[in-house]
């Protein structure tokens, strides 16, 4: 009997909880050693476990993807470049961090962020997707989306009825603007994003990567 990969791919889990424990957790040994037995080459289970790292594209992270009429290696060494010149380091096979430096919009806060670099070489062009994981960057907008309703919170039970319907127009307000600010940055990373694509995928950038 012969199985596709959906079906697999669900044996495999299904197996996995049946052999481990709920709370079982696999560090990245663990991972390659079943790669190993499972068939599976070390380049690709290095970089799948690089990308889960990073995140995958939601509401989290920012996301930019681009087909190149380059070779994979050629991308691969002009992206290098360029997230060098901007202060990033690698952070694995496939994903850079920041190290030193700033690039606006994605290192505004102290707080670090991860770019996954997905690179799919086909026939003759070649899909590059960058990935940044903002979830550090969604928690300081949560936090500040929170302070309104505690405030609001702190002001009913110290002053009582006198919290009006103004107030809760205001904090809801509050709330909005926290998640519309949340967005923008999310979508200035993405354009951040697009535009390091769009330097890659100018032959003469490549030639000249700075």
């Amino acid at each position: 009997m012969a199985f596709d990969r959906s079906q697999a791919e669900a044996v495999f889990e299904r197996a996995l909880e049946l052999d481990a424990p709920a709370a079982s957790t696999f560090d990245r040994a663990a991972l390659q050693r079943l790669a190993d037995e499972l068939g599976v080459s070390e380049s690709a289970m290095s970089r799948a476990i690089d990308e889960a790292l990073a995140g995958r594209p939601g509401p989290l992270n920012a996301v930019a993807e681009a087909e190149i009429a380059a070779s994979a290696p050629e991308i691969h060494e002009a992206l290098g470049s360029y997230f060098r010149l901007r202060g990033l380091r690698p952070n694995g096979p496939t994903v850079w961090q920041q190290e030193s430096g700033w690039w606006p919009d994605l290192y505004r806060f102290t707080a670090t962020t991860a770019v996954a670099v997905s690179i799919r070489e086909g026939d003759d062009r070649t899909t590059v997707r960058l990935t940044a994981r903002l979830d550090r960057l969604w928690r300081v907008h949560l936090a500040a989306a929170l302070m309104g309703p505690l405030l609001l919170l702190g002001g009913f039970i110290g002053v009582g009825p006198s919290v009006t319907v103004g107030s809760l127009v205001a904090v809801l307000l509050w709330v909005g603007a926290a998640a519309w600010t949340y967005q923008q940055r999310r979508q200035a990373v993405g354009r951040r994003l697009g535009g390091a694509l769009t330097d890659v995928a100018r032959p003469a950038y490549r030639l000249q990567p700075w």
